[in-house]
């Protein structure tokens, strides 16, 4: 899908051979939320693919998200996360 910056319609492509033709479309609106503290961070390392639980900070920092969401009332067609733990926990 492109997505002209200059129009309030999604152009979608509807097979290669075809021309670019236009539809009504709600506005995506993307959040993005890392992961609470977890063992490596509160150590000081950058951890990347280790599987590290999260620190009892980490917990309270995933509640508090989670919080904030229910009190904003985000409701999300999708979710995607790391397959790790602490992304799973947050």
């Amino acid at each position: 899908i492109y997505k002209n910056p200059t129009a309030t319609t999604t152009q979608a492509l509807s097979s290669p051979s075809s021309s670019f033709t236009e539809r009504n479309t709600m506005p995506l609106k993307i959040y993005l939320a890392r992961h609470g503290q977890d063992e490596d961070n509160a150590a000081g390392i950058l951890n990347g693919r280790r599987n590290q639980p999260l620190t009892p900070l980490g917990i309270q920092q995933a509640q508090t998200l989670a919080q904030s969401i229910q009190d904003t009332h985000i409701k999300f067609s999708a979710v995607y996360t790391s397959p790790l733990q602490r992304a799973h926990d947050t």
